[in-house]
């Protein structure tokens, strides 16, 4: 069989990964608040584990990306995300699947900043200007919703006729397929491995993606707006389906498929959103209102699902801030920091934009945990959504405005 091209071969790639991530995703939320009875700080805490594993993988295995291999880098993450799904899988009780949540988050973190530097030496080793690797690393967002869509309704329907627990197992089981598949199908022409004095390389590597994301000033406003972001969505990725179950979603019938179809219609509507700002991203100064605009979106939306009265309003806030505001806001931040960064140290500087991730998480993972567990759901989606405003505002008032609106 012919090896399909790197563009191809990459947007399979995310259209793949989203489908098993995405399924795994829904079914494992569900599976632990249903079947498993976590109660709202076990449920931040799995994301709090999986994000301090994150946190402390992710710069190392970054640093292996840019002196060792991009391509395979990617496939030890499918590797080990595959086995991180099967724990989640064949566990009942809290303790194996917070193990099973950090097997999966350092499996992440081989993937993470690795792939989208192998598509853009790939295609600037072949010549391409780099209009055209950010017109693919957008395509590719868009993808991932596709694939995250399919997956949805697969993994949902295994579920719902099976049992939650089969449908995890299986998305494991396709995500280490993945990964043979990128063996095969994934060439790496244009990185150079570093076959001598790996580890004087490696700190090299580090130390000038370092450098770059402490001089440049659209790097350093990007990583603080992401550890703002992150430190409020924790609480809204974990306790968003928790607080549309309490509010009424029927739990006499396999709540799967509701959960399930209120996240296939996000990921679509997210796709509508994400392909018109595609279409402006490239104006000057659109990127910088964007996140400014999203910002609020998610503070709205994440403030409506607290205070909803009913399931209806809930569903309209969880629209608002999983369908819309995630669905831009990432890939913003990414297209930025993958054209501020050199090639030798792109996939660093971009586990760096992990790293910011993961600080958030893990302290609004703690705190806003903190905060369910002693008062209400409520009350840390409330938390979130101040901190979602408070991102736009520091974003607004950015000394880096003007290098952030040509970006």
């Amino acid at each position: 069989m012919r090896r399909p091209s790197p563009i191809r071969a990459y947007l399979w790639w995310g259209g793949l990964f989203s489908a098993t991530l995405e399924g795994f995703w829904v079914l494992a939320t569900v599976y632990a608040i249903t079947e498993v009875g976590l109660d709202a700080f076990q449920l931040v805490m799995l994301g709090t584990a999986l994000e301090v594993t994150v946190l402390v993988s992710e710069i190392p295995t970054g640093v292996v990306a840019d002196a060792l291999s991009r391509k395979w880098s990617v496939v030890i993450s499918m590797m080990v995300i595959g086995l991180g799904f099967i724990l989640t899988g064949t566990s009942d009780t809290f303790w194996p699947i917070l193990l099973a949540q950090m097997v999966w988050g350092l499996g992440w973190t081989f993937t993470s900043g690795a792939n989208t530097a192998w598509i853009t030496d790939e295609l600037l080793y072949a010549g391409e200007p780099q209009t055209v690797v950010d017109k693919t690393v957008t395509a590719g967002a868009k993808i991932w919703h596709v694939g995250g869509v399919v997956g949805l309704v697969t993994f949902g329907l295994i579920g719902y006729f099976a049992s939650l627990a089969t449908g995890i197992i299986v998305a494991g089981i396709l995500t280490l397929g993945i990964g043979v598949w990128v063996i095969w199908a994934w060439e790496e022409h244009g990185f150079t491995r570093v076959d001598e004095k790996r580890l004087a390389n490696s700190a090299r590597v580090f130390k000038g993606g370092w450098n770059l994301a402490r001089a440049d000033q659209t790097i350093l406003t990007v990583l603080a707006v992401t550890v703002m972001f992150n430190f409020g969505a924790e609480a809204v990725d974990r306790l968003t389906d928790k607080r549309l179950i309490d509010l009424g979603v029927p739990l006499e019938d396999e709540p799967i498929v509701f959960i399930m179809a209120l996240a296939a219609v996000g990921w679509i509507l997210g796709a509508i959103l994400l392909n018109w700002a595609e279409k402006r991203i490239e104006k000057p100064g659109e990127g910088r209102r964007l996140y400014i605009w999203l910002s609020i979106v998610a503070a709205l939306g994440t403030a409506i699902v607290a205070m909803a009265p009913s399931l209806g309003p809930g569903v309209v806030g969880s629209f608002l801030v999983r369908g819309l505001a995630w669905s831009v806001l990432p890939v913003v931040a990414e297209v930025w920091v993958n054209r501020q960064a050199e090639s030798e140290s792109r996939a660093t500087v971009q586990s760096f934009l992990g790293q910011a991730e993961s600080i958030g998480e893990i302290l609004g993972g703690v705190v806003l945990g903190a905060i369910a567990r002693q008062f209400d759901v409520p009350v840390a989606l409330y938390g979130s959504a101040l901190l979602f405003a408070a991102a736009s505002v520091f974003i607004w008032r950015s000394k880096s405005g003007v290098s952030l609106a040509s970006a």
